[in-house]
């Protein structure tokens, strides 16, 4: 099983968990290294929003740091996938469930007011809840 359970995956090359990309790149440890890279660069084209926060946004800073690499940046991804066994929000659930999250956080005050260890702890379960998501490939 790969990293991704993506081998017929029609995101990533032929027979490989390796994610299509504009690089051309074909090794999986390469594309990492150029994803960092590229990345690093790319942070400063984030235009910062302040809350709330919404689905579209989310979307712009996804294109914003990956849309040199990937051709379907701030895209939400159209496939089903799974890691590890694990499977992630089907993608016909990802903007209602992205949604719900957004609720939640504007119920949660977007974390303001919190210490240091109520923050962390709040942070944790969002990242868990978003990666759960899983929304964009």
């Amino acid at each position: 099983m790969d990293k991704y359970d993506s081998i017929n995956d029609r995101y990533c090359y032929l027979g490989t968990s390796v994610l299509k990309n504009k690089l051309n790149i074909q090794d999986e440890n390469k594309l990492e290294n150029a994803e960092q890279e590229i990345t690093d660069l790319t942070i400063n084209n984030v235009k910062y929003q302040a809350p709330p926060y919404n689905l579209r946004y989310l979307q712009s800073v996804h294109l914003a740091l990956f849309s040199d690499l990937y051709d379907w940046a701030g895209h939400i991804r159209d496939v089903n996938i799974s890691k590890g066994g694990t499977t992630f929000c089907i993608f016909a659930r990802i903007v209602p469930e992205i949604d719900k999250l957004f609720l939640q956080l504007t119920s949660d005050k977007w974390l303001t007011g919190l210490s240091k260890s109520e923050l962390c702890k709040k942070l944790a379960e969002y990242y868990c809840e978003f990666n759960m998501i899983h929304p964009f490939r």
